[in-house]
């Protein structure tokens, strides 16, 4: 079965080129290496993944696993 996603109007935000790049900047700089060695790496960029999705009004859920037991995380916005 395939996903199906629910088709939105355009949006009548702008999107910002500078603030793009510094989030790219911020998740490749400042939290790196970002592997499966680096879980506290990883859970600050979910923070901040999570952080900025709620602050655009989306709803935020996590997807924990655990793996040898390390506990990791997807963040999903709807």
């Amino acid at each position: 079965i395939q996903p199906s996603f629910k088709v939105y109007p355009p949006s009548v935000h702008q999107v910002s080129s500078d603030r793009l790049r510094r989030h790219v900047e911020v998740l490749s700089e400042s939290y790196s290496p970002r592997n499966y060695q680096s879980v506290q790496n990883l859970d600050a960029c979910a923070e901040y993944i999570t952080g900025h999705l709620k602050e655009s009004g989306a709803t935020v859920s996590e997807q924990i696993y655990d793996v040898k037991g390390e506990k990791y995380r997807n963040v999903i916005a709807s």
